[in-house]
């Protein structure tokens, strides 16, 4: 992205790219939107041997419905909302759904979801395991949301060496404070 707006589309790019760079990825951890752009990565072809899921979102639609009428936004703009989001990434709104990609995925995949998550309800989480063949979930008290805030941003194996041109956190730029990355969606409210 250029720095003022990502989508699941551009993390699933990075997945994607992270795996050309370095090769096949081993196992992968992904955290609420993070999980979306696992599954459209891994549809799109990237190898990656096992996913281990964190309170995942299976149903995209019901997060943007709800992100809506915390903006104090009319709800009947859903539908203009995921168009154009569609448009901005060349895909239909369907086709990065991780509900409507689970059934064909045969990645190996544990889902690790809090029976009391106020933000993503478990039961998008139990949608998401019954679709994908194999998979599992393990209902962890809290540990969805923490334990990835506890990894490691950044992790290296030992002697592991960096690409010519991937920085370290020590040496990434620092980047200038970033515009509200929702204003887009008061234009729409205000029109």
């Amino acid at each position: 992205s250029a720095g003022d707006r990502s989508t699941i589309v551009a993390f699933a790019d990075t997945i994607d790219a992270v795996a050309k760079a370095l090769g096949p990825i081993h196992a992968l951890i992904a955290h609420s939107f993070g999980t979306a752009a696992a599954t459209v990565a891994a549809d799109r072809g990237t190898p990656i041997g096992a996913m281990l899921f964190l309170a995942p979102p299976s149903d995209l639609r019901l997060y943007l419905e709800n992100l809506i009428e915390a903006l104090g936004l009319p709800s009947g703009i859903v539908r203009r909302v995921q168009e154009r989001l569609g448009s901005l990434v060349d895909r239909t709104w369907q086709s990065i759904e991780p509900l409507n990609l689970a059934p064909s995925m045969r990645i190996p995949m544990l889902t690790i979801h809090d029976e009391d998550d106020r933000d993503a309800p478990i039961q998008l989480g139990r949608q998401l395991v019954e679709a994908w063949p194999g998979a599992e979930l393990d209902v962890g008290e809290l540990v969805a949301q923490h334990c990835s805030l506890a990894l490691n941003p950044y992790p290296r194996a030992p002697g592991a060496v960096r690409p010519d041109g991937v920085l370290s956190a020590e040496e990434a730029p620092e980047t200038p404070a970033k515009p509200n990355p929702f204003a887009v969606l008061r234009e729409i409210r205000d029109k």
